[in-house]
């Protein structure tokens, strides 16, 4: 083993939670290929601290044989959060490599019950850690093929919902502060496994049109829309949600836009620092 290694090796086991924020910013094929030289041992670590989707499509493109063990090694709440993100086809590569009893729990518990909140809502839900600087957010949001939401979600170290952040003020805030200085912390939540049906009636759709979906324990695990529910309970609902989602959009849309102009022009200062020096 080299020296490089042997610190790097090193600097893992003491910092995953520093790492994963690093390799957050990397590609998915990159840190593929950084991990595929470590020991699963080394790396789950890493993985669990990683935002679920992230890991998720790290490990797809990981050895197959590696990731089952990675897998494997992991709490089952982590690796079955993990589980849901992957594709069918991708369930399915790694099912040869784990060990029954394992493939048999992971399929059983990442699925909710048919009339829940988690059978319903989408996975695509935009999470950062809390020690995020803003400048590090526009510039991850300015990468993100499709964002069709006005808030980005805050987590903590164990991925529970801790606040929420509008698009808008982003730009308003100074690039170097976190996420948790400017968070709001009054943000409605809805528990995974409670009845569908029963929260068509919450009082926090008359201000919100999307919200956040926890498990037991408030770890974040999706995104609800209320024109889901409306879709399926039009029958009951109190009105008609397409006005309010038509502004919404316009909304993204917009502040999509500055968010983009503004990660334009920190590119340019950037490259233009690099040429003075």
């Amino acid at each position: 083993m080299s020296l490089d290694q042997s610190l790097s090796i090193a600097y893992i086991d003491e910092f995953p939670q520093d790492v994963a924020r690093v390799l957050e910013q990397l590609t998915v094929q990159d840190v593929a290929e950084l991990l595929n030289q470590l020991p699963s041992s080394k790396i789950t670590p890493v993985l669990i601290a990683m935002m679920p989707k992230n890991s998720a499509a790290c490990l797809a493109a990981m050895s197959p044989l590696l990731a089952a063990d990675v897998i494997v090694k992991m709490p089952l709440t982590k690796a079955i959060r993990i589980y849901r993100h992957f594709s069918n086809e991708c369930q399915k590569r790694l099912s040869e490599h784990l060990p029954d009893r394992n493939h048999r729990q992971l399929k059983r518990l990442s699925n909710y019950s048919s009339a829940s909140i988690g059978e319903l809502m989408t996975l695509d839900v935009k999470m950062f850690p809390a020690d995020t600087t803003v400048v590090d957010t526009i510039r991850a949001i300015s990468r993100m093929q499709q964002m069709r939401d006005s808030e980005i979600y805050i987590v903590d170290d164990q991925h529970r919902l801790v606040g929420a952040v509008e698009l808008g003020k982003l730009l308003t805030s100074n690039q170097q502060a976190h996420l948790g200085e400017l968070m709001n912390h009054s943000v409605p939540m809805l528990s995974a496994h409670a009845p569908a049906e029963a929260l068509l009636t919450h009082p926090a759709w008359q201000q919100w049109r999307k919200m956040p979906v926890v498990e037991r324990d408030n770890t974040l695990v999706g995104l609800l829309e209320y024109t889901v529910l409306y879709e399926i309970y039009s029958d009951k609902t109190i009105s008609s949600p397409d006005s309010t989602d038509r502004i919404v959009s316009l909304g993204v849309t917009y502040w999509l836009s500055l968010v983009h102009l503004f990660e334009t022009f920190l590119s340019m200062a950037i490259s233009n620092k690099q040429n003075k020096s």
